[in-house]
This record gives structure tokens, sequence and C-alpha cells, in this order.
């Protein structure tokens, strides 16, 4: 698995192994101050908590995209599927909503660390359809929260 380190230079790949990056990153990624690799993050929250508290807020913003979700998402289930990949519903999602905000410009980045969570939340919400969507234990529980600022499709442009 690999770990990017959001707006940074660095990057670590399976076997820790660190190269360089090069992303495009807003003003305000670059002015930000450099991530606290292996140190705890300023509010002691874990990267679960902070990957938490973005979904949340993504999810608040554009309650359309999990409305999306839960449709394709039964669609699949109505066409006999048991078990279907998070990553397939994510990618329709990014086709059905390339060009939402006009002017060939989304208005919002689907980050794929949302993945886990929708899958996770729509189980909840639909018991009869646990297990949908295989999941694994979230590593990011015993991880330091990076404290990095999302990208959003200004960071793109």
């Amino acid at each position: 698995m690999s770990t990017n380190v959001h707006g940074g230079v660095l990057s670590a790949n399976r076997h820790g192994e660190m190269r360089q990056v090069n992303l495009v990153m807003s003003q305000r990624t670059a002015n930000s101050a450099a991530p606290n690799i292996g140190k705890k993050s300023m509010t002691n929250k874990t990267r679960f908590e902070e990957m938490r508290d973005q979904v949340s807020r993504f999810h608040h913003a554009h309650p359309e995209v999990y409305d999306l979700f839960i449709r394709f998402t039964m669609d699949r289930i109505h066409h006999g599927f048991k078990h279907y990949s998070v990553n397939a519903i994510f990618e329709r999602i990014r086709w059905e909503c390339d060009s939402i905000g006009g002017n060939d410009q989304a208005t919002f980045k689907l980050n794929n660390n949302y993945r886990a969570f929708y899958a996770r939340r729509f189980m909840r919400m639909y018991p009869n359809h646990a297990g949908f969507f295989r999941t694994r234990k979230q590593t990011s529980i015993d991880g330091d929260a990076t404290g990095l600022a999302e990208l959003s499709p200004r960071d793109y442009s």
C-alpha cells in the first residue's frame, strides 16, 4: 500500500522506501507546515479520526454523492450481485458527476479515502445488505493524523 503525503514531496511504498513525488499544490497547501511524520499531530487525533471528520464535512457539503452511492449500489443489488466493489461505485459517481459544476469544472473531488466510510455507512443503514462490500480493518485507526488540508477542485485546475 502506498502512503502519499498530501501536498508534500515524499511518498513511502509498502516497503517503507521513500521516493520523490510531484504534486500540484495550492497556495494554501504549499504554505502549510511540513507534516509530522511519525509524530502525534497537534490535535492528538488519529488518522482515522481525521479522515472521518473530512468525510463527514464532505458528506454534509455534498449529500447528493451519498444519494448516488445508494442509487448505484441498489442498482447492483437489484441486478443480482451479492458482493460488489466500492471502487466501481465511486468510479461511476465520478463518471456521472464529472462536469457537475458546469463549464466542464467539477464542484468537488471524490477522495478515495472516503470509500471505506461510504461502504460501512451503507451497510449500517441497510443491515440486510451487510457484507455487500468487503471491508478490512481500517489501519488508519493506529496511525497519527497528518494535519494536512484536503485538496479541492482548485488544486487541480
